[in-house]
């Protein structure tokens, strides 16, 4: 007979990080793979002996917490509210006296991952590119930039972080084993950005690493065919924000896809493509470029995810003195995506406009390390976004503007400019 204290309308009281901990404290397996109802009816299953409780096999990994305590007649005792803290994973605040583990969050994030392998259990080689969360634990993107899509991921322990000092957008080449629960953990770590353990340190202070200078180093881009106008009056250095207005989305994207055949040539190349038609995903695709690339159906928060790790990625190569070209097509749609994932009220509008700037800010000629050289692509947008973005002008010190040509190609209008041009050689 089922418990009376376990009924349906009782358990839909309950958030889904509550529900998680009851299904938790009566044996229900995984229960942040289901939705609410789902975890609902597993729960009053499970109670009631329609289905046995699942018992763990051994002793490794996070045993069950137990946060909500079932009183007689159905009341509930949570705990006391603390400080919460944001998942970039979820995309949510978190109440931190409730435990999450993190993979089996990410299974929620990204249904369509995979975490677990019929393959014999042994560790493997593996290469991937770190997120790593507030709280501590990371995610190993299999396969770096180019292969974030599959959702192949990798969990890595918080004492790994901190051990080595991990951070997002660090490229590591570890053992990857898969444990008893089926998921994929990092076992060992053998180098960080192509270092090996002994030899990497981050000893310098991370806030002056980025110290910024003058850049005096023109990139030949006008050795690319289509890109020969910018020889004169618009030629462009290493370290400098590039600010590429267009007249469509499309003239804006043939054009930064002609910038990244050539950088890719000479430059550490990082393409961040958003809100794009599936098929343009060819239109930068290529080994020797590390792309995140964003259908239009790809949520806003997917897409500041995304931003950020490849904003992130592009930081750790320029601190090992790596020349990187970070192309993001577009910033009107990062707008957007923060906008949306902000929520639109007056305070979380000023958030969106601090995160551009943030993003802007990237492009740097460093004292101590390489450069990061900014492509932000911006087209006619409705008539608020146009004046945010006129207003950001200011901050690049190089400015291209595009008309759009036959057939979508595009023309260098003679307007264009590079503030700095006599210093560049």
């Amino acid at each position: 007979m089922e418990d009376k204290k376990y009924t349906k309308d009782n358990l839909s009281k309950f958030g889904i990080f509550q529900l998680r901990d009851i299904a938790r404290d009566v044996g229900v397996h995984l229960p942040t793979t289901y939705k609410k109802d789902d975890l609902i009816e597993k729960i009053i299953q499970v109670a009631s002996g329609q289905i046995s409780p699942f018992v763990p096999k051994n002793k490794k990994g996070r045993p069950p917490k137990s946060v909500l305590q079932f009183e007689s007649g159905a009341d509930f005792s949570l705990p006391k509210k603390a400080k919460t803290q944001f998942s970039w994973t979820l995309g949510e605040f978190l109440d931190p006296n409730i435990s999450v583990n993190f993979v089996d969050e990410l299974k929620v994030c990204m249904k369509d991952a995979t975490f677990y392998s019929k393959e014999e259990n042994k560790p493997q080689k593996t290469l991937g590119v770190v997120f790593v969360e507030p709280n501590g634990t990371g995610a190993l993107h299999i396969g770096g930039l180019n292969k974030v899509l599959e959702n192949n991921i990798a969990y890595i322990k918080s004492e790994f972080i901190s051990t080595f000092n991990i951070k997002t957008g660090d490229e590591l080449l570890c053992d990857v084993f898969v444990n008893l629960d089926g998921n994929k953990v990092v076992d060992d770590i053998f180098e960080i950005n192509r270092k090996s353990i002994s030899d990497f340190r981050r000893c310098y202070d991370s806030a002056k690493i980025f110290d910024a200078k003058n850049t005096e180093t023109a990139i030949p881009f006008w050795e690319q065919k289509s890109l020969e106008n910018l020889k004169e009056k618009k030629v462009i250095g290493k370290g400098q924000r590039v600010f590429v207005l267009a007249e469509e989305a499309s003239t804006c994207t043939s054009f930064l896809s002609e910038i990244s055949k050539f950088s890719k040539k000479c430059l550490k190349t990082i393409v961040i493509a958003l809100d794009k038609r599936p098929e343009e995903k060819a239109i930068y695709e290529d080994d020797n470029i590390e792309y995140l690339f964003c259908n239009f159906d790809v949520t806003p928060f997917r897409q500041v995810y995304l931003l950020n790790l490849g904003v992130e990625r592009a930081k750790r190569l320029c601190e090992i003195g790596e020349d990187v070209c970070l192309i993001v097509d577009s910033l009107v749609s990062a707008n957007s995506a923060y906008d949306c994932f902000f929520e639109q009220s007056e305070e979380n509008f000023k958030r969106t406009q601090i995160e551009i700037k943030k993003l802007l800010a990237t492009g740097i000629n460093s004292k101590q390390g390489g450069t990061i050289t900014l492509f932000g692509g911006v087209y006619k947008s409705d008539e608020e976004t146009n004046k945010f973005f006129n207003k950001l002008q200011v901050f690049c010190n190089s400015h291209i503007y595009l008309k759009t040509g036959p057939n979508k190609s595009f023309v260098i209008d003679e307007k264009s400019i590079t503030e700095n041009f006599d210093e560049i050689k």
